[in-house]
């Protein structure tokens, strides 16, 4: 098949999904990392069955324990493919659990009665994603209620109790080897900002990747995520349905991210809506205190009450394997403590859909009492769920303790997917709605004292019934506080059509123009030119993105402000020139809605929607185009703008600084690969591309004497990593003895124009210390034997362009003007094991700071839209 109709194909198959737009390389690619991976899920349970299978010793394949195995085997090998796939996440689940955690419930007395492994067996429905292995199974969130180890659970009238997990890890051979097991991670929570996450690093479970702050010990729980769980192979079911021992429910710790839009009035609250939510639901035994559990055998139990290992598990004490021959039986975990893990617990982090919403009651003060949040809470699920359509039993809800917007205490509520299906993130269309629908809910038709299950009590809320209280949550949304969701007078720019918008202006600027009836959209732009970075403005994201999808889009420029844009701002506005999709008007006035900045609208033939804002800043193109710090509100314009503009080609914007020979390079995922290596991967698409660029660096006799580097957004590990890297293959290019010690000279900013970064302690982070990060990335080019100066000065003295110049002792330049600078190049989300480690401790010593960025290994990869390079000799 030709590359074009697989091309063509994939195009079709993303089309009205996210992926729409994306580089189908790039989709192939990033598909064949997550087949590996659960590539790998998969083999690591046929290792663990290999492991079990071989310490059975040799014997003949009719015993009970060997027979066992020998089926488990034959289960997995023989798994339908298209399911295995969906029950891991790879293929769509259309709402379907994922993550299936089995429980075998085999004995030696059922192993007995098993056909031999190499014999015919019936198989269950292909189809059917609540058998995993031919055995019973839940999805991990409810298996870790149902099967937790203590627990027992009735099936076909017998009752088995859950003695243990099974393998999916290589049996430890050291105490190292038990550090290292990959099952075992980390869960942490914020006591600061109340944002959670779990991870393989305890350096990274120790800070809070949301606010920065130091996450404390008793905040940090390690856990292991199970397979599926097992009952102890030589321990009998009973019928005694009257004795069946439960494990009590954790809460859940729940974490949404991004940004928060206001409330429809912004007085009442704020709230935010993410498909990256994370939701640890986690077992922690009988008592709480986690459980004790064998790494060789598999075998777990609760704590006891005093935090104890139960007696089977405790140190000095002998426990049998939870499957194992019968000559067989004493583990040899028994003898190596290393293999005892005490007080972990047993956990689940699910990505999904979350609605987060903080609320003030009519007096502006933050709800923070848990059970009027909880009442509204289980209200806005049940809301959501009727007006959505969809079972309450798709969603779930909680509250937890968070801080507001002035760091104040409150309750947050929580609205979140069961199985990530898009309802939760759907919410901020229906905010109005939902609180309205919600307050109906909270007016119970039987007149209860509290709740019911004629209004807000059902199956989910068993154990919080004592909580709920309606009447306490009616004094919140209250008739007066549903009048008072109205839009402000203040902020009606478009009159009764005006609404707060929620989505933020990139996506709602996307939203409106995916319509079928969208003409055209048009982007405004003005404002200080001294602020101006075209080549990272999120204008210039949404231009790019449109375009792409192929919607019609101007940009309209204020002209005193397109007079005054730098060279390289020019560059870049000249290459959204270059796209057929998009074309570059000015006007001299900026369209206004009752005294609000305009900066953007749709058109629908004779009508469109337009968004508008006070805060003139936003109009700015940079990283903070559209991001308003007063209401951003959308209404309907009957008869558009009318905002005149005149169009002006590529050519007219483009600097006329070109000369023959003068290359202009576009990349985007041509240099991938790891960090290590980068700057000769870039050097030689230089080189092959700019044919006086290869001359003058290997057919050349002159030396280099010196070298500079201008970029206002050097503030991350990584960006330094990636110019050491670029600089020192230069060098390596070139050879010592054309090396004439030359000078670097960087020249970089204190500010981040945006604000700062919202992640901690990664390669990606910002520098908490600013004079540290000078003081690394000039020990950083000397660690090399570079003599390195790093220069601050004003923000505004540093040009736009992001610019690296080499000096010839023959008295040439090569200047290299990268369009979005060394920061364009980011660390590729990976899922799982695969994901590098990209933790960097900024509490280390400058030296050991020094250390960790010139030996940084990490992979790279090109941003979502592609960059341009530009290249000359003089």
């Amino acid at each position: 098949m030709a590359q074009e109709q697989v091309d063509g194909g994939l195009r079709r198959l993303v089309r009205h999904t996210l992926f729409e737009g994306q580089e189908t390389e790039r989709l192939v690619r990033q598909a064949g990392v997550e087949m590996e991976v659960a590539f790998d899920e998969w083999q690591a349970e046929w290792q663990a069955l290999i492991e079990q299978e071989s310490g059975l010793g040799p014997g003949a394949t009719t015993d009970p324990a060997a027979k066992a195995i020998g089926f488990q085997k034959k289960r997995l090998a023989e798994e339908y493919l298209l399911r295995e796939l969906a029950t891991q996440g790879f293929l769509p689940g259309y709402g379907f659990p994922t993550s299936i955690a089995s429980f075998d419930n085999t004995t030696v007395t059922a192993a007995r009665r098993l056909p031999p492994p190499d014999g015919p067996a019936k198989r269950g429905r292909d189809d059917n994603r609540f058998q995993k292995r031919d055995l019973a199974s839940r999805d991990l969130v409810t298996a870790l209620r149902e099967y937790a180890p203590g627990a027992e659970l009735v099936m076909d009238g017998l009752v088995y109790r859950s003695a243990g997990i099974t393998l999916n890890w290589h049996i430890p051979a050291d105490q190292e080897g038990a550090r290292e097991t990959q099952a075992i991670k980390f869960a942490w929570r914020c006591r600061s900002c109340g944002a959670s996450g779990t991870t393989m690093s305890l350096k990274l479970a120790s800070n809070c990747d949301a606010c920065g702050a130091g996450v404390q010990a008793n905040d940090i729980q390690q856990f292991l995520e199970p397979a599926g769980f097992s009952v102890d192979f030589y321990e009998e079911p009973h019928n005694d349905v009257t004795r069946q021992q439960f494990v009590p429910v954790e809460r859940l710790w729940i974490s949404a991210r991004g940004e928060w839009s206001p409330m429809p009035n912004p007085a009442l609250g704020r709230f935010r809506v993410t498909t990256d939510g994370r939701v640890y639901h986690h077992s922690a035994g009988l008592h709480g205190k986690g459980y004790a559990l064998c790494l060789s055998c598999g075998r777990a139990e609760p704590m006891l009450a005093d935090g104890k290992p139960p007696k089977p598990l405790a140190p000095g004490s002998e426990h049998k394997k939870l499957r194992s021959r019968a000559t067989d039986r004493v583990c040899a975990g028994s003898t190596n403590q290393y293999q005892i893990k005490t007080g972990i617990a047993l956990g689940h982090q699910v990505r999904t859909d979350v609605l987060e919403i903080q609320l003030r009651d009519l007096n502006g003060q933050w709800v923070s009492h848990r059970g009027i949040a909880l009442t509204i809470a289980v209200a806005l699920r049940d809301a959501l769920a009727a007006l959505l359509g969809v079972q309450t039993g798709e969603l779930g809800c909680d509250v937890q303790e968070t801080r507001a917007a002035d760091n104040q205490r409150c309750q947050s509520v929580f609205v979140f997917d069961r199985y990530a299906a898009g309802y939760s993130s759907s919410a901020e269309r229906l905010i109005n709605d939902m609180f309205r629908e919600a307050a109906k809910r909270l007016d119970c038709p039987k007149a209860c004292d509290s709740s019911c299950p004629h209004c807000i009590l059902d199956f989910d809320q068993r154990f919080e019934a004592g909580v709920l209280d309606r009447f306490a949550a009616l004094t919140v949304v209250s008739a007066d506080w549903l009048d008072m969701l109205k839009i402000p007078e203040s902020l009606r720019y478009f009159g009764d059509s005006s609404k707060v918008e929620i989505s933020g202006m990139v996506a709602a600027v996307l939203r409106e123009s995916s319509h079928p009836d969208a003409l055209q959209t048009r982007l405004f732009a003005g404002g200080s030119s001294d602020s101006v970075d075209l080549a990272a403005s999120s204008l210039r994201l949404v231009a790019y993105r449109l375009a792409a999808l192929a919607r019609p889009i101007e940009i309209v420029i204020e002209k005193a402000l397109f007079e005054r844009l730098s060279e390289a701002n020019r560059f870049a506005l000249s290459s959204l020139a270059d796209h057929p999709g998009i074309s570059i008007g000015l006007t001299t006035a900026l369209p206004r809605a009752a005294g609000a900045c305009i900066l953007a609208e749709v058109s629908h033939g004779a009508s469109g929607v337009a968004w508008a804002s006070t805060d003139g800043e936003s109009m700015v193109p940079n990283e903070e185009w559209g991001v308003s710090r007063s209401p951003l509100v959308i209404g309907t314009l009957a008869s558009g703008t009318d905002t005149v503009s005149t169009r002006v080609e590529s050519a007219e914007i483009r600097p006329q600084v070109f000369a023959a020979g003068d290359r202009e390079i576009v990349l985007h995922h041509q240099v991938d690969g790891p960090l290590q290596g980068f700057g000769t991967r870039l050097w030689q698409i230089i080189s092959d591309e700019h044919h006086e660029t290869l001359q003058q660096l290997q057919n050349s006799s002159a030396d280099v004497v010196a070298i500079t580097y201008s970029d206002r957004y050097l503030f991350t590990p990584l960006s330094i990593a990636l110019l050491v890297d670029l600089v020192s293959r230069l060098k390596a290019i070139v050879g010592q003895a054309r090396w004439d010690d030359p000078e670097l000279t960087i020249t970089t900013t204190a500010v981040r124009s945006g604000g700062e970064s919202r992640v901690f302690n990664r390669v990606f982070a910002d520098w908490p210390d600013l004079s540290v990060r000078n003081a690394v990335a000039r020990g950083a080019f000397e660690y090399l034997g570079m003599r390195t100066t790093v220069l601050v000065p004003n923000k505004f003295s540093v040009q736009h362009g992001r610019v690296l110049e080499a000096r010839f002792s023959d008295g040439k330049t090569l200047t290299v003007r990268l369009d979005q600078g060394v920061s364009y190049w980011r660390v590729p989300a990976l899922s799982g094991a695969r994901q590098p480690p990209v933790a960097f401790d900024f509490t280390k010593s400058a030296n050991a700071q020094i250390r960790e960025v010139v030996e940084m290994r990490v992979a790279v990869e090109g941003g979502a839209l592609p960059t341009e390079l530009f290249v000359k000799l003089r």
